[in-house]
């Protein structure tokens, strides 16, 4: 399930996106984290843990915020031109 999503968001999102996930902790948010965080999403999380009422029952979970701005770090080989300062097939080098 986790690969899924990823690579739903992945094909759907653009370039500067955030992505909230309410997260019931039911262990998947380690392999999902990891999945975006090669995608360039940065997380922030927040505990949305609610006590029990006399009409709901206790929450526990998490509010996962992905976010992904452009000129994130992402490998060079994602890119789709290379940097100015480094060479390429049909780009003299700098110097």
């Amino acid at each position: 399930a986790s690969t899924a999503l990823a690579g739903f968001i992945g094909r759907h999102a653009t370039p500067d996106s955030e992505v909230w996930i309410v997260d019931p902790e039911r262990g998947n948010r380690p392999a999902f984290t990891r999945l975006l965080a090669q995608q360039g999403y940065v997380l922030e999380q927040i505990r949305l843990d609610t006590p029990a009422t006399a009409v709901e029952p206790t929450y526990r979970g998490r509010l996962l915020t992905y976010r992904r701005t452009v000129g994130a770090l992402r490998p060079l080989e994602k890119r789709k031109t290379p940097p100015p300062d480094m060479p390429c097939e049909g780009r003299p080098a700098a110097g």
